[in-house]
């Protein structure tokens, strides 16, 4: 509760003040360069979690919730309106659904609730215009009328404010300008008003109306207690009331004053604040602190040091002053007296002996003895003074910090007790109880550290002054390689050294990545995944940025460990590459691999797009380039997704006559992998297929699956030859998938001499022409194999849908491969695991469109591969 202030230029406006801070702010980042990042990789060190500041929690919050119904334009026409149901809340940009369109995520649609011209329930009909439900839902819900009535029934609404265009969360809606009222720091039923100077996300720059707005400004933060909106004294009546504070000296008469009071008033009807801003939820804890009581006390501050205190004054059951105990004796030259006000539950006041019981020193007042040991008792202080001590049980039972997930070491950023408009990047250097002590970097390593409650309003996450573009100030000995040397001034070779290490620095910063989730996603990343990954990663430093750009496009894939194998270095690096080690974890397994990204600026485009080309993707999915809906420079929607993929396959028909060591290497496994019992995890089996079990042999020999495990693309000889096929051992991976027989299964073969055996098995088969092969007679299948007119791998989303439609058992199914955008390429390599894992098939249907898959990758290869130049 503890709030500071401090003095400003009586002579100085606010537009010069604004001036002079911003060109100080420009200064301060031209000159250090400063970048959390980097300090945190130079310092070996972590930040604070972010959820650990709920007063910057508080201030993002929108009010926006799931099931919240608005009306929005529609998409073909947005001249006309129709009712939506907010089915993801994540602020601004959120996904919506049409009122009485289907259930499933195929209808959702994301949009800008800021900018999309959305409408609050009941704008349509103060406007006189009619709600219109897009043509695809007119056909579903009947008379439109009766519709809207039902669901307006039970609808709970968007708040108007979230789409007023003033601010989606709680601290945009704050403007500058805009008046409040604000308690006596001495008096808690005196209150006066102030004028927001500046809003920082949520932390106000105030100051008091004075009739020459010579008065000094102070920090609040807006969830402090002692803010309240305009109207709230005279709306509370009696003991409250708007009195101007005991510290604002001035000669001016009660006319003056009171015309400063109905100015304000006047300006505040003009420029209304957001009254439920400021509605304290925490209601105050009655106290049972009486007069004469001592406590401990944190100094008000400098918050560095604890001294004795005393309750000075009490008010009603809520309010308390204390002052701290600077002198003991009349002689002592008279101090400086620091009292402020106090709650039950204020965080800087401490029952008797609380410092010693937590290794800390009581200062002791000026004036009292000095005893050899050097430490304050308070027993003697007590009886000295003749004074009781508060009762622990008057004090609230605060949380621990350092179970609140805080340690040693972590970096934050801290506003400095004795010049709160500057904010410093800091170190936790300890916790006591419920307090943080922190070290202020600007300062020297022996200056004192202070002491802040662990839900302070002074303290911020890592890259909070960044995102609210306010100027940080870095640490007292920290230089980026950017910042400029001193130089003689007209020395030509200085600048010239200036200026080419500014461009080297230059490049070693990343531009935005986009994610451009429209383009084509190819065989290996989930499209519904990727339409949840932000918008855009960076700027920041390249190799940060493209860390964080490929971690993420793990975490998308269909199969993690695939995409890291796909991306993973395989050779030397290249000039300006630098090894970067991803994680990625798949079934209960964690996979860790060497990966090279670029250090380099000019090379990020470059990079990008060969990412995009090992994943089989389109060149612009993600990268420098921002591809809107439509837009994409290789217009990926209307060409064949074949251009993408063709190296795929062609890859993996010669993956057989690649030399050793081409192959991708293996990833390296961390830790050990979980075992069902003696089950191994890759096992050699034995297939023995026949027509009693109904099981189908695959003429390639391998399953694939949708995250493009590589399997040899090459049918083998024996398989589709004239002769009877013999049993083959077949190594497999993954889960096991129905397979397709190229003969109809022999009898059981009789036992053959040992000699004959080994004499067929010295014998070398003759190689077989490929197009002299011949597919056996239909009758031969246990199931009749598909009769397509195109080539899968040209297949489009509709064209897999289409064939889907035309089956008995899963045209079902269609819908839900729709949704995932799977095209011809990645429904050939879908397999079991992918089927019921990521698009949560039933067993029976998993089976089913596997065997699909088989049959239509057997007809793939028999009929396209080998004719493919």
């Amino acid at each position: 509760m503890t709030e500071t202030e401090h003095s400003a230029d009586c002579g100085s406006s606010p537009q010069e003040v604004s001036e002079s801070n911003d060109k100080f702010d420009k200064d301060v980042q031209k000159d250090t360069g400063f970048t959390w990042q980097d300090y945190l990789d130079v310092t070996n060190s972590e930040e604070v979690p972010p959820s650990f500041f709920q007063h910057v929690e508080a201030g993002l919050h929108s009010e926006l919730e799931n099931e919240m119904m608005l009306e929005v334009p529609l998409k073909d026409d947005p001249s006309q309106y129709w009712l939506a149901k907010v089915v993801l809340a994540c602020g601004p940009f959120s996904r919506l659904r049409y009122s009485g369109d289907v259930e499933d995520q195929s209808a959702d649609f994301w949009c800008d609730l800021t900018t999309c011209n959305a409408r609050p329930l009941g704008w349509c009909a103060k406007e006189g215009k009619a709600l219109t439900p897009p043509q695809s839902i007119a056909k579903l819900i009947g008379d439109p009328q009766a519709h809207i009535e039902k669901v307006l029934e039970n609808a709970k609404p968007v708040p108007d404010h979230l789409l007023s265009g003033d601010g989606f969360v709680k601290a945009d809606r704050i403007k500058p300008g805009m008046k409040v009222e604000v308690q006596d720091p001495s008096n808690p039923y005196s209150l006066w008003i102030a004028s927001i100077i500046e809003n920082v996300g949520g932390r106000l720059l105030l100051r008091y109306d004075t009739p020459d707005s010579s008065a000094p400004e102070f920090w609040l933060y807006f969830t402090s207690p002692r803010i309240f909106p305009m109207g709230w004294t005279a709306m509370k009546g009696d003991p409250w009331e708007l009195r101007r504070p005991r510290q604002l000296l001035s000669s001016h008469g009660k006319e003056e004053w009171e015309a400063v009071m109905e100015m304000a008033k006047e300006d505040a009807r003009r420029f209304p604040l957001p009254f439920d801003l400021f509605n304290h939820s925490d209601e105050i804890i009655p106290h049972s602190f009486m007069m004469g009581m001592k406590v401990e006390a944190l100094h008000p501050e400098n918050l560095t040091k604890i001294h004795p205190a005393t309750v000075m004054d009490v008010w009603g059951d809520s309010y308390f002053i204390v002052e701290l105990d600077m002198k003991i004796c009349d002689e002592v030259e008279e101090e400086l007296k620091f009292s402020w006000l106090c709650t039950s539950t204020h965080p800087y006041i401490f029952p008797s002996g609380w410092a010693a019981s937590h290794g800390l020193q009581v200062s002791k007042p000026l004036g009292w003895k000095d005893d050899s040991d050097n430490e304050f008792h308070w027993d003697e202080y007590l009886q000295h003074t003749s004074a009781v001590a508060a009762p622990e049980k008057f004090f609230s039972q605060k949380p621990c910090a350092k179970s609140n997930g805080i340690a040693a070491n972590m970096k934050l950023e801290a506003a400095n007790p004795l010049d709160p408009s500057e904010i410093c990047v800091a170190t936790v250097t300890r916790t006591t109880g419920h307090l943080v002590w922190i070290h202020l970097e600007r300062n020297e390593s022996y200056h004192p550290n202070h002491a802040v409650s662990f839900d302070s309003p002074d303290i911020f996450p890592v890259g909070w002054c960044d995102s609210n573009s306010y100027a940080l100030k870095p640490p007292l000995y920290y230089q980026m390689p950017s910042s400029r040397t001193n130089s003689v001034v007209g020395d030509d070779s200085n600048d010239r050294k200036d200026q080419e290490q500014g461009q080297r620095t230059s490049k070693l910063w990343c531009p935005k990545i986009y994610f451009n989730h429209k383009c084509f996603s190819g065989p290996f990343l989930s499209k519904s995944k990727l339409a949840g990954l932000p918008q855009a990663v960076g700027p920041g430093p390249v190799r940060l940025v493209m860390r964080e750009v490929l971690s993420m496009l793990i975490s998308v894939a269909y199969k993690s460990s695939r995409v890291l194998k796909e991306i993973q270095c395989d050779g030397d690096l290249k000039p300006g590459e630098h090894v970067e080690v991803l994680k990625a974890k798949f079934n209960q397994t964690n996979y860790r691999a060497r990966v090279a990204v670029v250090t380099s600026s000019d090379q990020v485009a470059d990079f990008c797009q060969d990412i995009c080309a090992r994943l089989k993707v389109c060149p612009y999915m993600f990268g420098p380039t921002r591809a809107e809906a439509g837009s994409c420079p290789e217009n990926c929607n209307i060409q064949s997704k074949s251009r993408f993929t063709s190296s795929y396959w062609s890859n993996r028909q010669k993956k057989t006559n690649r030399p050793a060591g081409d192959p991708l290497p293996e990833l390296e496994i961390v830790g050990p992998k979980k075992r069902r019992g003696r089950k191994r995890r890759f096992s050699s089996i034995k297939t023995r297929h026949t027509v009693a079990t109904g099981t189908l042999q695959s003429p390639q020999g391998a399953d694939s699956d949708a995250s493009g495990d590589e399997a040899s693309a090459e049918p083998s000889s024996q398989a589709v030859s004239e002769a009877t096929p013999k049993r083959r051992e077949i190594v497999t991976r993954g889960a096991k998938l129905a397979v397709i027989s190229t003969a109809v299964p022999p009898a059981r073969p009789r036992p053959e001499r040992r000699g004959v055996k080994r004499q067929r098995e010295n014998e070398v088969p003759e190689p077989k022409d490929p197009d002299k092969m011949e597919i056996p007679a239909p009758g031969s299948w246990l199931y009749p194999l598909p009769d397509i007119d195109s080539n899968p791998r040209d297949w489009t989303i509709e064209d897999v849908e289409a064939y889907l439609n035309t089956t008995s058992d899963c045209k079902s199914i269609s819908k839900i491969l729709k949704r995932e955008a799977f095209d011809g390429v990645a429904f050939m390599l879908l397999n079991l695991a992918t089927a019921v894992k990521q698009l949560k098939l039933k067993p029976l249907q998993a089976v089913n469109l596997c065997r699909h898959v088989a049959q239509i990758k057997f007809v793939f290869f028999r009929r396209y591969v080998y004719h493919m130049d």
